[in-house]
C-alpha cells in the first residue's frame, strides 16, 4: 500500500493548472516567496517544503488535502483563453433564445423609443 506522502507526490504531479498548486502551498503555509531575494521562491524549494508540511500534518489533515487535490485533478481543466465566449455552443443557443414577449395590450416601441418600465 501506498503511503499518504507517495499519494500526495503523485496527486501533485498530475496537477494541471498552477494555480491549484499554488492553492495547495497555501493551504499548508509553505514559503512561497523568499525574502531574502526579494523574489518568488523556486518551484523545487516549494515543493520540498510542501512535501516536509504535509509529512508534519496530522493524519486527518493529509487525507483533507488529497481529497482536495484529487477532486482538483478531475475537475475539468477551464475553457482555453484564446476561445471566444461567442463561439461557445452555450452562448450561440443563448444567441438564438427568442426575444421575450412584451405585454400583449401594449403597443409595441417604435424606433428610438426607449421602455419606460
Amino acid at each position: 500500500m501506498k503511503s499518504l506522502e507517495t499519494k500526495f507526490l503523485e496527486e501533485i504531479a498530475r496537477i494541471k493548472e498552477p494555480e491549484i498548486f499554488i492553492g495547495v502551498a497555501r493551504i499548508l503555509k509553505a514559503k512561497l516567496f523568499d525574502e531574502e531575494k526579494k523574489e518568488v521562491s523556486e518551484f523545487e524549494d516549494i515543493l520540498k517544503d510542501c512535501m516536509e508540511r504535509f509529512k508534519n500534518s496530522s493524519r486527518k489533515r493529509k487525507k483533507e488535502l488529497l481529497w482536495i487535490l484529487g477532486k482538483a485533478n478531475k475537475a475539468p481543466a477551464p475553457p482555453d483563453a484564446n476561445t471566444t465566449p461567442a463561439s461557445s455552443p452555450a452562448s450561440s443557443s443563448a444567441s438564438k433564445a427568442p426575444a421575450p414577449q412584451s405585454d400583449p395590450t401594449t403597443p409595441p416601441l417604435q424606433e428610438g423609443e426607449v421602455d419606460a418600465n
